[in-house]
Order: C-alpha cells, then sequence, then structure tokens
C-alpha cells in the first residue's frame, strides 16, 4: 500500500496579510491541491470557512476535526481531509495539549492559544491495511508548553487502540536541534522517522516558515513523522509559487510512503 500525506499550514483566514489574504491566495491552495492529489493532508490553522471552500473546489475529500476553542466549529482546526473513495474512518478524535486534555478550550503551560492534535484511524478500503495519522499545531512561545505537548503526544500514540503503523504530522513551531523534536526522533519513540530526513540523506538545511518570502525565516518548523515500519519513498518541501506569489506563509511538506505487502 503507498499513501501520500501531506501537512500543510494554510496561514489564519483572518489575518491582515494585505495582498496576502486568504482571498488571494485560496485558488493557489486549490490549484496546488488538485495537482498533487494528495491522499491524505493535515491542515493547521485552517477556520471553518477555508475548509469549506478546499472541499467545494478539491472535491472527493471527507474530513475529520473540531474548532480549538468549543470542540465544535468555533478557532481553528487541526482537520484531517482524506480520499473518501480510498479510506474509511474507523475512529476520530481531538485532544487538547493541557493538563485537561478532553476539555475544549483548554489551554496550560504558558500558551497564548489553546492548541490541539486531532487523530484518526482510516483504513485502506482496497487492502484492509489500518493506519493512524495525527495532526497538530504545537504552540508558538511556551518552550515549556513544546517539551509537555511532545511528551503527551508520544504518550497518547503509544495507547492508540492497536499496533497499526502512525504517521504523524504538522506545525510544531520548533527547528531540529530543539528538545521538543529531538525526543520525537529518538530512537524509543513511537515515531522516530523525520521522513524529509530520511528522503534526503539527513539534510538539515531545509526549511519551512518563510513569511510569504520564499526565503529562510525560521527554519524548518513543519515536519512528517512516521513509525518504522513504514518505507519512505520520497518526501518534499513544497515551494511551488505563482509569479512569486505563495500559497501560504509555510512550505507545505509532503510524503509518499509504503508498506510491505
Amino acid at each position: 500500500m503507498e499513501v501520500s500525506v501531506c501537512t500543510f499550514n494554510i496561514r489564519y483566514g483572518y489575518a491582515a496579510d494585505g495582498d496576502n489574504c486568504w482571498e488571494n491566495r485560496r485558488g493557489i491552495v486549490c490549484d496546488l491541491w488538485r495537482s498533487r492529489r494528495w491522499d491524505v493532508v493535515g491542515l493547521q490553522e485552517a477556520l471553518r470557512h477555508q475548509i469549506d471552500h478546499i472541499r467545494e473546489q478539491v472535491p472527493n475529500y471527507a474530513e475529520v476535526g473540531v474548532g480549538r476553542d468549543d470542540g465544535l466549529s468555533a478557532g481553528e482546526f487541526c482537520a484531517i481531509l482524506y480520499r473518501a473513495d480510498r479510506f474509511d474512518s474507523l475512529s476520530t478524535g481531538t485532544f487538547w495539549f493541557s493538563t485537561t486534555p478532553n476539555q475544549p478550550g483548554a489551554k496550560s503551560w504558558g500558551t497564548r492559544h489553546n492548541r490541539i492534535c486531532t487523530w484518526v484511524h482510516l483504513r485502506d478500503k482496497h487492502s484492509g491495511q489500518g493506519f493512524w495519522v495525527y495532526n497538530l499545531h504545537v504552540d508558538h512561545e511556551s518552550q515549556e508548553a513544546r517539551e509537555r505537548s511532545s511528551d503527551m503526544l508520544i504518550e497518547r500514540v503509544r495507547e492508540r487502540g492497536n499496533a497499526d503503523p502512525v504517521v504523524v504530522m504538522g506545525d510544531f513551531n520548533a527547528n531540529l536541534d530543539n528538545s521538543a523534536i529531538t525526543r520525537l526522533s529518538a530512537t524509543d519513540s513511537p515515531f522516530p522517522v523525520d521522513t524529509y530526513l530520511a528522503a534526503h540523506s539527513g539534510d538539515t538545511s531545509a526549511y519551512t516558515y518563510h513569511e510569504f518570502t520564499g526565503a529562510d525565516v525560521d527554519g524548518k518548523i513543519d515536519y512528517v513523522f512516521v513509525s518504522p515500519d513504514w518505507k519512505v519513498e520520497a518526501a518534499e518541501i513544497v515551494r511551488a509559487n505563482v509569479e512569486g506569489r505563495y500559497p501560504s506563509d509555510h512550505f507545505p511538506v509532503s510524503a509518499t510512503l509504503a508498506l510491505p505487502s
């Protein structure tokens, strides 16, 4: 079974970004999506109206996720969109990176915003193979929150319902040498493989955050991690733009993964 996945921070839809506002970028986002035809996409900073527009323009994707403010539709989502013709959802949920992870809107550890992880257990309709996907957005200010979020994520993945393979992706707001990332890639992590590093011989010079400039602003903070049972066939930091206009202030990160038959 081969699966293409992508993590994509699409930038908050009401941000005062001038020429780079959502209305000027959404066509680029949808064109890129249609051209790549990813199987599973994890979104960050996505508001309800942004997700609705994408699903209208790029049909045949199912969705899981909730708004982080109320556990329903308010605030940013870490939605997971997946091809409805390929996969069934067996179970799904969202937890808050906080001391009360099941409480909608909760926040802890000095964060300005509440932060969430949405997960789904998918099953391939053809092969019957299941796999888990976790999509998250970690705090951008509090190092304590980043570290505790990593610990909570590892714990939640270890406690998943079965041993099916795992994909973990999102905006971690941390560079490769940050302890919040090194503990995820440690040998005892349930998902230690950074797909980009695996596909590019450990190249640590890549970056994903660029503030609509295309230039390195804050290094590589967006990741796709996987459990060791996946074979990483390819990975890419997607730098596509239209005459210098980018779909977001982050580059999406994609990976093509395979499981032994």
